[in-house]
């Protein structure tokens, strides 16, 4: 998404530019599945913006087939299914009055602790326990967190706390609420904000907004190569090139710009000013800066967090009242389901509708390697335990695994990612962006605005250009490059991809 945006704007400019992935089809995470008549997404997504120039974007490239969705979503809390944002009369159907007390008498010592006593904020754990107190953190912030990440919370830096949860206290979030079903308050503010009360999609499964968006390239004469999976750059000199010619691939030369891209398949690409990049930031940091690079990222050690997609088609015409719904259980194998006949955006054939299940894991660990039929049945179980459905309702199932869905935010994982674009900066003309390349665990509106950043800096020349893990966009991460260099490429970007030794420039 993020690299389609910037190569629409670019186009719009004037700029010619060619899209290389490494897949077979567009889209990425925010792609689609097709299976059997049924589309699925990988997990919900839901489009939240208040960014008129943004809205203006996808309203010009999805036309009609963009939709307005009233959002309904659930935790399933204690054995019961609670919608969030809470609803007052929801709440005190489902949730045990005697546990809100003793929720509520531990925030309230907690915050009374807190006004003698700054709490240590070290970890996830700690940030969470300060604030929501023992029941609440026991019950479902620490095996939740613990069942997403893979690790201990103690582990986790806690400014993944103050990011993913919205609302700093059980008093925060009493105010939102009412101020969310009684006002119709929403917050746009923060960019995981759940107080939204609707949200943009588009008919056909939220990879249609990317096939839109290719579309869009494509009319504007951009090209896209697909099954190109980046392995090597050559790198200039750092002076004006030399008549001995440029560094070997595989041995790029120090503060050089890159002049060739080196795929898989043997072919390169060449004669182009800039290359902005959405792969994995530690992927990048390997390929462009060599041992260098590799040694930065041994340092500035950036794990991701795998996933296991478990696609269902199921006979009956729902399975649930949500669009998803939260699971913290550590018993049930999936974190989250998401039913898109709720959608109403065309996925699923009449009378039947589509799930899929997350579950989050580590590439290669067990989850990982057990067989698909393994996966299933575990799922399977589950889903009868919680009365969900019974075996013979599965039409059939599909099991994706995906190695790069969340960046894992161990300690100090801002200054990691800091760390490593501050090595990238050395190669004036790439660009990093998007959620892997930033290693930001940061929604679909915030890879488009990205690119609404990014593009005017590349139109007037910037070299070295940085985007960082922190900003302020409304609902995304605004780029701030106080180390960029302005001035020495182009205002084009041209690309040629060469499989023999006779360029052809476009």
């Amino acid at each position: 998404m993020s690299g389609l945006t910037t190569a629409l704007l670019l186009l719009k400019q004037g700029v010619a530019v060619t899209l290389y992935e490494a897949t077979a089809q567009e889209g990425g995470l925010a792609g689609s599945y097709h299976s059997e008549g049924f589309i699925f997404d990988f997990g919900p997504h839901e489009f939240c913006t208040n960014n008129p120039a943004l809205h203006e974007l996808l309203r010009s490239v999805c036309g009609d087939d963009l939709l307005e969705i009233e959002k309904c979503t659930a935790q399933y809390f204690n054995g019961r299914y609670v919608r969030y944002p809470f609803e007052i009369a929801d709440v005190l159907k489902n949730v045990s009055p005697l546990l809100c007390v003793r929720a509520l008498f531990e925030v309230g010592l907690a915050r009374l602790r807190n006004l003698f006593k700054k709490p240590p904020d070290d970890s996830f754990k700690a940030w969470a326990y300060s604030r929501y107190g023992k029941t609440l953190y026991e019950m479902y912030f620490g095996p939740y967190t613990e069942k997403v990440w893979g690790i201990d919370p103690t582990q986790l830096d806690p400014r993944t706390a103050s990011q993913r949860i919205t609302v700093d206290s059980v008093w925060d979030l009493i105010r939102r609420t009412v101020g969310y079903n009684l006002f119709g308050m929403e917050d746009f503010e923060r960019a995981h904000s759940e107080f939204r009360r609707g949200f943009y999609y588009v008919r056909g499964g939220i990879g249609m907004l990317q096939t839109h968006l290719r579309r869009a390239v494509e009319e504007h004469g951009g090209r896209l190569v697909f099954d190109k999976r980046l392995t090597g750059v050559t790198r200039g000199p750092a002076a004006p090139p030399a008549s001995a010619g440029s560094a070997a691939a595989g041995d790029p030369a120090v503060g050089g710009p890159i002049e060739a891209l080196h795929f898989e398949d043997g072919s390169r690409a060449e004669g182009f000013d800039a290359v902005v990049s959405t792969i994995p930031l530690p992927v990048l940091i390997d390929i462009t800066l060599g041992e260098a690079g590799r040694a930065l990222a041994r340092v500035n050690r950036l794990p991701f967090r795998a996933m296991v997609f478990v696609f269902l088609r199921v006979d009956k015409p729902k399975v649930l009242d949500y669009h998803w719904t939260y699971y913290p259980d550590l018993d049930i194998p999936f974190q989250r389901a998401t039913e898109f006949v709720h959608f109403g955006a065309d996925m699923t054939p009449p009378t039947r509708t589509g799930m899929t299940l997350e579950i989050a894991c580590d590439k290669d660990d067990a989850t990982w390697q057990r067989t698909d039929e393994q996966i299933l049945d575990d799922c399977l179980v589950a889903m009868e335990r919680l009365d969900l459905l019974t075996r013979d309702e599965v039409l059939g199932a599909d099991i994706v695994r995906v190695p790069y869905v969340y960046p894992l935010q161990v300690m100090n994982f801002l200054e990691k990612a800091d760390a490593l674009l501050e090595g990238l900066a050395e190669v004036p003309n790439v660009v990093s962006i998007g959620r892997q390349g930033l290693f930001r665990y940061c929604n679909m509106n915030e890879c488009m605005e990205m690119a609404i950043d990014v593009v005017p800096r590349l139109m007037a020349g910037e070299t070295s250009i940085r985007c960082t893990t922190t900003g302020t966009w409304q609902g995304a991460g605004v780029i701030d490059t106080p180390d960029a260099v302005t001035g020495g490429v182009q205002t084009t970007v041209q690309d040629t991809v060469q499989d023999t030794d006779t360029p052809s420039p476009r």
